[in-house]
């Protein structure tokens, strides 16, 4: 059995906070640890409702790296959770091979195209709010990559 940390977007755009969560899943001896990364202009229009709050709680590519830099340094393994095509780039560049695609991604068979065309990678696929076509579908796409798939329950701050 492996222990996930799951960070989410629990950082509020603070670096430093998401460097404690990481310390602090660390000295908690789980396997993984989980970021949701994504560049805010990628993720969605600017004209989108929420943009301002995405744009204010996301991180630079650079601060990325920081961050995965200081996870390598304490020896915490990192699985992004990557939301848009770019932040998979540079993941993939950064030479991460193990990705978590997050619930709201299992439809954007574009994304997951361009993820399939990968080599050496394994998926962690998080299904929750998906139906059973969606999830056959995607795993059309990518299904030899899925190492697990993960339903969860998603029940804040709205029920589905």
């Amino acid at each position: 059995m492996k222990i996930i940390s799951e960070s989410a977007f629990n950082h509020n755009g603070c670096l430093n906070y998401l460097k404690n969560l990481a310390r602090e899943s660390k000295d908690s001896n789980v396997d993984f640890f989980t970021v949701q990364v994504m560049n805010a202009d990628f993720f969605c229009e600017k004209n989108y409702k929420k943009y301002d709050i995405y744009k204010e709680n996301s991180f630079s590519k650079k601060e990325w790296i920081e961050l995965f830099d200081y996870c390598k340094k304490i020896k915490l393994d990192v699985i992004p959770c990557v939301l848009d095509e770019y932040s998979f780039k540079y993941c993939y560049e950064y030479g991460f091979r193990f990705f978590k695609i997050h619930a709201t991604d299992i439809v954007n068979f574009n994304f997951l195209r361009e993820i399939s065309v990968k080599n050496n990678i394994e998926i962690i696929l998080e299904t929750q709010c998906s139906t059973i076509q969606d999830i056959k579908e995607s795993l059309e796409i990518i299904g030899d990559k899925v190492k697990v798939i993960f339903h969860g329950f998603s029940d804040y701050p709205t029920s589905l």
